[in-house]
């Protein structure tokens, strides 16, 4: 799913997760977490290498890229 600009598509009931765990043990929210984020967190690291695969090594948004947290592998 892409937002049309072929970025991942943002979901709208994200918050809603955060309303569904709020007040449980912090492990269950990590795992609840966990479990509903990474799907997406990998899709959006999938975005991330196909995007840097198209920029020029030295642009701003290559290194913005490669300085987040989960680099594309490509820096």
């Amino acid at each position: 799913m892409t937002d049309g600009r072929g970025g991942p598509k943002v979901n709208p009931g994200a918050l809603r997760v955060e309303a569904q765990i709020k007040g449980k043990p912090p492990d269950l929210r990590r795992e609840q977490l966990q479990t509903r984020r990474g799907p997406r967190l990998e899709e959006f690291k999938a975005w991330l290498q196909r995007t840097l695969a198209t920029l020029p090594a030295k642009s701003e948004l290559a290194g913005a890229i490669c300085y987040a947290p989960y680099p594309a592998g490509q820096c």
